[in-house]
């Protein structure tokens, strides 16, 4: 199961991956987003992009997607194909099938940016764990607890960090499953 590829966004984020020019948004022709648009957006999930970076599929207003359009949609948020990314936004996760949810890394309170001071220094983190800076990113992981970490990760996910998405997924899924905290964080920085 491909968990860290799917994602549910509870809230609504302008502008999701601005620079990624392999990006597929579906949004609702109508009222919803019916199974016909999920089919298309399965075949176009297969062809692979010529430059490095992945596909990304965003499904704005994924609450209007019926439910025979998200039952069409589980295998391919269980399983997506390589270096694909399918977003999923929407205001509630109550108001898509429980399977979809399940399937999906949920990531909440996106609104909320405060707490490193400063967008200047979140966007710091992601320079030093696209360059690997293991003493800045070391010292940076130091003294945090598992809910700032956890925040702190929701927060860089906000600036669309497509290249360290998996490994900010990864280390939310080790906070979440209670491992030590600054190792979950140094990993970050680590190219492995």
């Amino acid at each position: 199961m491909s968990y860290l590829n799917s994602i549910l966004i509870v809230g609504q984020i302008k502008d999701l991956f601005p620079d990624n020019p392999n990006k597929i948004i579906i949004e609702p022709e109508a009222v919803t987003i019916g199974i016909e648009q999920i089919r298309q957006l399965k075949k176009a999930l297969i062809i692979r992009p010529t430059n490095n970076q992945p596909l990304v599929a965003i499904i704005s207003q994924a609450e209007k997607l019926t439910e025979e359009a998200q039952n069409a949609l589980l295998k391919t948020l269980e399983e997506p194909p390589e270096n694909v990314f399918i977003v999923l936004c929407t205001p509630d996760e109550d108001l898509l099938l429980p399977t979809v949810v399940s399937r999906c890394q949920v990531i909440s309170n996106l609104s909320n940016l405060s707490g490193l001071g400063n967008l200047s220094d979140l966007k710091k983190v992601l320079l030093w764990m696209e360059q690997g800076s293991i003493k800045e990113g070391f010292a940076w992981a130091a003294g945090k607890d598992r809910q700032e970490g956890l925040k702190i990760i929701d927060q860089l996910l906000t600036l669309k960090p497509y290249r360290q998405a998996r490994k900010l997924l990864a280390a939310k899924k080790q906070l979440l499953a209670n491992t030590n905290v600054r190792l979950a964080l140094e990993n970050l920085f680590l190219n492995c």
